[in-house]
């Protein structure tokens, strides 16, 4: 569970580049700051798809989202 500022949310997804095909990165507090970060760095990145986001969280904040790597 990192951070939640875009700093440490783009350090956070550096480590993505080591996750073999078929392997997943999983968020959570998928605030606005995190997902708008996260977006930002999958823009130019057609390797990534969305899997999954949650959609019974109380709100958007506390919701899940899944990419996998394909």
């Amino acid at each position: 569970d990192g951070a939640h500022e875009r700093e440490s949310v783009l350090s956070d997804c550096g480590f993505m580049e080591f996750i073999k095909l078929g392997g997943v990165a999983v968020f959570d507090d998928w605030m606005e700051a995190v997902s708008s970060t996260v977006e930002e760095y999958l823009r130019d990145k057609p390797e990534w798809k969305l899997l999954h986001r949650s959609t019974d969280a109380p709100s958007e904040e506390y919701c899940v989202t899944i990419f996998q790597k394909i």
